[in-house]
């Protein structure tokens, strides 16, 4: 391993460890949804997407600003990468957890399941034009030239806190 590659990971682990230490600010101020979160360190984002096979199937905690919400049912969130211009869906089922359309911008700990969905052409081009359709856009598929592979996370719970900035942590 390289020099690079330990100085990766060991931030990666601090990263991790910070946000084991928010969870107890974040619960003052912020809100549970589904089964809530566990006490465990969070992945980084980066992390998952580096290393997919890794995490496949296997429970994740996920930490970051909410960028996007669905504005339908609330069944779903965006959560910010710690790596520029990335970011991961967490999904939940349907009526059973519904986030509020008012958390982007907001700090949130999501806890699920880690998943990958192969789409073929076909099926890419349907995604493709949902997501424009949900966010007002019009759809041009000439612009879609490959199959898409999606990671995301089924989530089981969530803690969205009600400030606007990151939690400090509990040795800051």
């Amino acid at each position: 391993m390289t020099r690079r590659h330990r100085f990766l990971d060991y931030m990666v682990w601090v990263y991790g460890l910070s946000w084991v230490f928010c969870a107890s600010a974040l619960a003052e101020n912020g809100k549970m949804y589904g089964d809530g979160i566990g006490e465990g360190a969070s992945v980084a984002i980066s992390k998952l997407y580096d290393a997919p096979d890794e995490h496949l199937g296997k429970a994740v905690q996920i930490a970051g600003r909410v960028v996007k919400v669905c504005q339908h049912r609330g069944c779903w969130i965006e959560i910010a990468s710690d790596r520029e211009f990335e970011s991961m869906i967490v999904k939940v089922e349907d009526g059973v957890i519904t986030f509020p359309v008012d958390a982007t911008g907001k700090w949130a700990i999501a806890e699920g399941v880690f998943s990958k969905t192969v789409l073929d052409m076909e099926q890419t081009l349907k995604h493709e034009e949902h997501q424009c359709a949900e966010e007002g856009r019009e759809f041009d598929p000439s612009t879609v030239t490959e199959a898409k592979v999606l990671y995301r996370i089924k989530g089981t719970g969530a803690l969205i806190d009600d400030k606007t900035q990151a939690p400090k942590a509990a040795d800051s």
